[in-house]
């Protein structure tokens, strides 16, 4: 099997999807295999595709941009969390050294 341009053998489109014609700008792959005489089997990358889709797959492009959604909710539970840390901080200051109100009773 092979990637090829064009669907140059009759009857010049996918076997798969048979409105995909010869000339589709995405190609073909070539299986090497005839279903009938003189019928060649092409198969769309548009089928490809849409197969890949139905069964769950996902794409390089897609995976890079997951990839690059999660980077940054990582930084911004990065951030969170160190602000969370400074919260806690300031607390276990506070517990070790009690508050005491000076002032007035307001009498």
């Amino acid at each position: 099997m092979r990637w090829v341009e064009y669907a140059t053998i009759r009857p010049n489109h996918c076997c798969m999807i048979p409105f995909v014609g010869s000339t589709n700008e995405a190609g073909f792959f070539d299986t090497g295999q005839d279903f009938r005489e003189g019928d060649h089997a092409y198969v769309s990358v548009v089928f490809v595709r849409e197969a890949a889709r139905i069964l769950g797959l996902v794409s390089p492009k897609r995976l890079i941009q997951q990839l690059d959604e999660a980077h940054v909710q990582i930084r911004e539970l990065k951030k969170e969390k160190e602000e969370l840390e400074e919260k806690l901080e300031a607390v276990d200051i506070l517990k070790l050294r009690p508050i005491e109100v000076v002032g007035s009773s307001g009498s």
